[in-house]
């Protein structure tokens, strides 16, 4: 009988362990840069990298995270100047999740993480069509941007996020845009179907805050990884 109770209770120290390290492998965070709507995750990206960025890498993700941070204080004086109109209430929470993506980069690569200076420097637009107008430019600028930006980066994780923010740019920010353009000139009689930005991803180590993506079209807390600030769904 106590060789018995012996050999269950050895078995259920083992299942208890298996069922532990089963949690622990499903919890481990993995890096999941956005492409479209999906995920695209890189596993290896909790281990140190195998090499440091080329100076060419390092000035390219610079180049990155400054254009998308142009992008997010250009939406966000918009946002302040027009109220929570669509599309923009939606992709300047998928510009957040950019930045957040290209900052932990940054980090991974020891690369100094350029400072924010864009609030002051966007234009302010006399109507919602320009405003459009100039977005369509821009996101059509991003995406010629990571094109030469591609050119001289090799490091394969670098590569996929710079893809995948590229991909969210043309197949998602830029149509959603373009429509509302169509609206303001009398082409397109809603601008319901906007577009939702990159999907959304975590960043390993990342604390985060708030719950999912957002409730609604409103700026507000509540969504995001990090250290980014939510304003709707995107």
């Amino acid at each position: 009988m106590k060789r018995t109770r012996y050999i269950q209770s050895i078995l259920a120290v083992v299942g208890l362990a298996l069922v532990f390290g089963a949690v622990q492998a499903v919890a481990q965070p993995r890096f999941a840069a956005p492409r479209g709507n999906c995920y695209l995750y890189m596993p290896g990206a909790n281990a140190a990298p195998a090499k440091p960025l080329t100076e060419a890498e390092k000035t390219a993700l610079n180049d990155a995270i400054q254009d998308e941070y142009k992008a997010r204080a250009t939406y966000e004086k918009i946002l302040d100047t027009f109220g929570d109109v669509r599309p923009f209430v939606n992709i300047i929470n998928a510009e957040d999740r950019h930045v957040e993506a290209l900052v932990w980069l940054h980090e991974r690569y020891g690369v100094p993480v350029p400072e924010d200076t864009w609030a002051d420097k966007v234009p302010a637009y006399a109507s919602l069509k320009e405003a459009a107008e100039a977005a369509v430019a821009a996101e059509t600028e991003n995406g010629a941007l990571f094109d030469e930006l591609l050119k001289n980066v090799t490091n394969p994780e670098v590569r996929s996020v710079f893809e995948a923010l590229q991909f969210a740019t043309m197949e998602h920010h830029l149509p959603a845009f373009q429509r509302l353009v169509d609206y303001e000139n009398g082409l397109n009689p809603s601008v319901d179907e906007f577009g939702r930005g990159s999907c959304y991803y975590g960043v390993p180590g990342a604390a985060r805050r708030g719950a999912g993506m957002g409730a609604g079209y409103g700026r507000g807390r509540g969504a995001g990884f990090g250290a980014g600030v939510g304003r709707g769904a995107a």
